[in-house]
C-alpha cells in the first residue's frame, strides 16, 4: 500500500472500528484508578543547588505497587504555578533537567515522567501473561485487557495528572500536557481520560492506527512488534482481526474524540517511523478546539519552529530580543533579560529555537546566537570577529561562555582566540578542525569542554584528541562510547552542572 495524497490525508480518520465499548472500558478504568491512594515522595535530585529553579525526584506508587519515577522541576516561588506534564519518546526516558528548563524560564514547573519498563528509573511489576519480547506493543497482547503494558502505563499517565492537580505548589486550573511520537500519543492519552487538562502540545504521535502501520510496511523501527507478533504467533493472518482489535484499546485515534482540551497539534511530512496518514488519523479525530502546523520535508526529528509554537500557545510571552545583526555574513539575537553573565550559541546546521534557548536564560544567562555563513565565513574570519566584536561591551559581563558543535565549532574557536574575553569554551564533536586550527589550541586563553561521540563517523576523531591535548587551560574530556552525531543527555547534564554550579568559579584562575 501506499500512502494517501494530502487532499484524502485531511479526510483520513483511520483504518478499523472504534470498539463499541471502548468508553465504557476506560470510564470503568478511571473509576478504579480514582480509588488508588496518592502515595507520593518528592526528594533532592541532584546534589547541587540552583538559582532560580528547584529540581527533584517524584515517585508515586501506581495501581499495582509498581513504583514510577518523574523529574519534576519548578520555580523559586511562593506562589501556586501552571504545570506541564512531559512525555518521552519511545522507549527511552525522560529528557534531562536542562532541556525543562525552557518551561521553568516561563514562570512553569514540569513534570516528565519515565514511562515503565522503557529506559528511565519507573519501575514495571511484570505479571503479563504471553510473549514480552521485542517491543511494548505486543506485550499482554494474549493477556487480559487490564494487563497490556500499554494500559498500565497510560493508567500511569492519570494517576500522574491526579497529582499534578493535587500538589500544594501547582495550580490544579492549568496543567498542560506536552511531548512527540510516544510523548505526543501519551499527551493525547491524558488529555483523553483527564477532562481537566487545559491545553495540550502533540507532534508526529505515536501508538496511532496500527492496521494502517501494517499494511503499509511502517511495522519496523518503533512499531516492530507488530510484524513480530505476525511473524511468531500468526503467519498465515488468519488471526489478524482479533491482534487489530485488542490493539484498539490503546489506539491513540480511539482516544482522540475524548479530548476536551485546546491542542496544538504538528505533524512532519517525511515521517518514516509514524506514517502521515497515522498522524493525521489521530488530527481528523479531535473534535476540540485544534491548529495544525504541517512540515514539508521533516521526518521523525527535532523540530525547533514548533516546539517555538509551545510556549506562545501555553500564553506565555517570547524572549526579549534587544538586538539583532544581520549581514551576508552572520545573523545574531540578543535574547534574554539582562544579565552579567552571557552565552554565545554559534548555532548549528540546524538552527536551534528560542524554546531551546530558554533553558540558558533560566540559569540567568543573557544568549548571543550567531549563525554564520560558513562558505564566506572562511574568508571573511577577521570579518566576523570586527562584527562580533562590536556587538559586545565585554565591560558589562563578568562572563562569557561560547557554546558550539560540529561545523560552527571553527568559528567558536577562532572567536575565542581573537576575542580574549572568553571565560569558558564548552564543545560538542567538533567537525573540521584542520591542522592551523589544533596548533592554535594553545593560544585559546579560556577553559575548555569537549564532548565526543564514540560512533560518529563525520568527526576527525584524532584531529580532535590532538587539539584537546594542545589546550593548556583547564580542561575536560567527554567520550560516550555508543553515541554518534546527536543529542546526548550526559552531555546536557554536564552543561547544566558547569553553567549552574560553577558559573562563578569555571575559568576563574584564567
Amino acid at each position: 500500500m501506499k500512502e494517501f495524497k494530502l487532499k484524502e490525508l485531511q479526510n483520513y480518520r483511520g483504518t478499523g472500528e472504534r470498539p463499541k465499548d471502548f468508553d465504557d472500558f476506560w470510564n470503568l478504568r478511571i473509576k478504579m484508578l480514582n480509588q488508588v491512594p496518592l502515595d507520593v515522595s518528592i526528594v533532592p535530585a541532584l546534589d547541587i543547588e540552583f538559582d532560580h529553579y528547584i529540581v527533584s525526584s517524584l515517585y508515586f506508587r501506581s495501581f499495582d505497587g509498581a513504583r514510577i519515577h518523574a523529574k519534576y522541576i519548578r520555580p523559586k516561588t511562593n506562589e501556586p504555578v501552571a504545570c506541564v506534564l512531559q512525555f518521552h519518546g519511545y522507549p527511552g526516558s525522560s529528557r534531562p533537567y536542562f532541556e525543562h528548563a525552557s518551561f521553568v524560564e516561563a514562570g512553569m514547573a514540569v513534570i516528565a515522567m519515565d514511562c515503565r519498563g522503557q529506559g528511565g528509573l519507573s519501575e514495571d511489576v511484570g505479571g503479563i501473561q504471553g510473549t514480552t519480547v521485542s517491543g511494548h506493543l505486543i506485550a499482554g497482547l494474549d493477556d487480559t485487557l487490564e494487563n497490556m503494558l500499554y494500559v498500565k502505563i497510560y493508567s500511569d499517565v492519570y494517576i500522574l495528572s491526579r497529582i499534578a492537580m493535587s500538589l500544594s505548589e501547582l495550580n490544579p486550573e492549568i496543567v498542560y500536557v506536552n511531548g512527540a511520537s510516544q510523548g505526543a500519543a501519551l499527551a493525547c492519552v491524558c488529555a483523553a481520560l483527564n477532562p481537566n487538562i487545559k491545553k495540550a502540545t502533540l507532534l508526529y504521535p505515536f501508538l496511532s492506527d496500527f492496521e494502517r502501520v501494517f499494511d503499509l510496511g511502517f511495522d519496523v523501527i518503533a512499531y516492530e512488534g507488530l510484524r513480530y507478533y505476525s511473524r511468531w504467533f500468526d503467519p498465515d493472518g488468519h488471526n489478524r482481526k482479533r491482534m487489530f482489535d485488542r490493539l484498539a484499546y490503546i489506539d491513540v485515534q480511539n482516544f482522540a474524540p475524548r479530548v476536551r482540551a485546546e491542542v496544538l497539534f504538528g505533524i512532519s511530512m517525511a515521517d518514516t517511523v509514524c506514517p502521515i496518514s497515522t498522524q493525521f488519523a489521530v488530527y481528523n479525530n479531535l473534535s476540540c478546539k485544534k491548529s495544525l502546523h504541517r512540515y514539508p520535508g521533516k521526518g521523525h526529528e527535532p523540530i525547533h519552529a514548533f516546539d517555538d509554537l509551545i510556549l506562545p500557545f501555553f500564553g506565555k510571552p517570547r524572549l526579549k530580543s534587544r538586538q539583532v545583526y544581520d549581514d551576508d555574513l552572520m545573523r545574531c539575537h540578543l535574547l534574554g533579560n539582562k544579565s552579567s553573565k552571557l552565552i554565545i550559541q554559534f548555532q548549528p546546521n540546524i538552527t536551534y529555537g528560542e524554546h531551546y534557548l530558554r533553558r540558558y536564560v533560566a540559569l540567568g544567562y543573557e544568549v548571543l546566537t550567531v549563525e554564520t555563513n560558513l562558505e564566506k565565513y572562511k574568508k571573511s574570519t577577521k570579518k566576523l570577529i570586527m562584527r562580533l566584536t562590536d556587538l559586545l561591551d565585554y565591560e558589562n559581563y563578568e562572563k562569557i561562555i561560547l557554546i558550539a558543535e560540529d561545523i560552527q565549532v571553527k568559528a567558536a574557536l577562532q572567536s575565542a582566540i581573537a576575542l580574549r574575553a572568553v571565560h569558558a569554551l564548552i564543545f560538542q564533536t567538533p567537525v573540521g578542525l584542520t591542522y592551523k586550527e589544533v596548533n592554535n589550541a594553545d593560544k585559546i586563553n579560556a577553559n575548555v569542554v569537549l564532548g565526543l561521540g564514540g560512533l560518529d563517523e563525520e568527526t576527525n576523531t584524532r584531529m580532535n584528541h590532538v587539539f584537546f591535548a594542545n589546550v593548556v587551560t583547564e580542561k575536560q574530556i567527554m567520550v560516550y562510547p555508543k553515541y554518534g552525531r546527536e543529542r546526548i543527555n550526559a552531555f546536557e547534564d554536564l552543561k547544566l552542572r558547569l553553567l549552574e554550579c560553577e558559573k562563578n568559579q569555571f575559568g576563574s584562575n584564567k
